[in-house]
């Protein structure tokens, strides 16, 4: 039923091809302005709507390129924020101030400036008249943002659904015309689960670099940094898609009910509530589980209803190839010898 369906929107994504293709003729022909600046930028992005492990590659790309000696500054459009213009963020804002994201990056990121802005070349600019100038600038969920040509542009694709396989909206999951990757210099296949070699890339591959990533769950723990005590779990996540995270919590708990939100969801009092009571009803000893980017959205106020008994999972997703990674970086002059 469901290939019917998209058969059917097929017309529809063609009109929305022809619009895009629109678009991107404007920049190439530089009708509409797309900026360069001296100080090199990492631009981090996928042609699909989310659910693709940007947000974890931004911040294992900051913590590289930091190790490597470079001072790193990240620039978001901070989204589904309610303020306007350009934000310098710190640690007194919160995910509805900032956006979610930038709110995970600073709990993760020590010595980093984080900057949104919806119009990220104001953003860039800020950074770079400031004191406190980096090195490096990483830009993320950048794809479809134009107006900034980076140093260095990185497409994300998950191994399970590669966008190469994918359909433009409404028939598919692509926000942007397959044609659109020629303009990353490297493909980073991300959750990966064993080698990919077999994955049949497009032939405009063969001549760029591919890295790949995989997710790398760490030990839940509570606000306290206490491990969780018993192995029953009542988990809720408001992702892209969360189906990864719900297989490890089934496959290492006792996994009672994943509540599923639409991706970047800001809980309420009330559907919390309503997990815990199922917590009580359904547990003897209910432990809530979140990830990171969940946990950055609730306020002070929801994080207290659970007491000690909410835990959260950080993930990694270490780039398998770094070494390579490196080099790539050095011969792009981001990294120095």
């Amino acid at each position: 039923m469901l290939f019917f369906i998209k058969r059917l929107l097929l017309p529809a994504a063609f009109i929305y091809s022809l619009i895009l293709k629109l678009r991107h003729c404007l920049f190439n022909a530089g009708i509409i302005k797309s900026y360069q600046f001296k100080t090199p930028i990492i631009g981090i992005g996928n042609l699909s709507f989310g659910g693709t492990g940007k947000s974890p590659l931004v911040i294992y790309l900051t913590k590289l390129l930091q190790s490597k000696g470079k001072t790193v500054a990240i620039v978001s459009r901070g989204y589904g924020r309610k303020t306007k213009g350009v934000v310098h963020c710190n640690a007194s804002h919160t995910a509805i101030e900032i956006g979610d994201e930038p709110k995970m990056y600073l709990s993760e990121l020590d010595n980093t400036q984080i900057v949104v802005a919806e119009r990220r070349k104001e953003g860039i600019s800020f950074l770079l008249q400031s004191d406190d100038k980096p090195d490096v600038i990483l830009l993320d969920d950048c794809f479809q943002h134009r107006y900034i040509t980076p140093s260095v542009l990185l497409l994300l694709t998950t191994e399970k659904k590669p966008y190469w396989k994918d359909f433009l909206v409404p028939a598919g999951y692509l926000r942007d015309i397959k044609s659109a990757a020629s303009r990353a210099d490297a493909l980073v296949i991300t959750k990966t689960t064993g080698d990919y070699s077999a994955l049949q890339k497009p032939k405009e591959w063969d001549s760029k670099h591919t890295f790949s990533s995989k997710i790398v769950y760490q030990t839940p723990v509570n606000e306290h940094g206490q491990e969780i005590g018993s192995n029953e779990v009542i988990s809720f996540t408001g992702l892209a898609n969360s189906a990864l995270f719900e297989k490890h919590l089934k496959e290492n708990y006792s996994l009672k009910k994943n509540f599923k939100f639409a991706d970047h969801h800001y809980f309420t009092d009330t559907e919390l509530e309503k997990i815990i009571q199922f917590g009580k009803g359904n547990s003897t000893q209910p432990n809530y589980m979140t990830t990171l980017k969940d946990f950055s959205r609730l306020s002070d106020s929801q994080r207290k209803l659970f007491g000690q008994n909410l835990f959260t999972i950080k993930i990694s997703t270490p780039i398998l190839e770094e070494k390579e990674l490196i080099r790539f970086l050095t011969n792009k002059n981001i990294l120095q010898d």
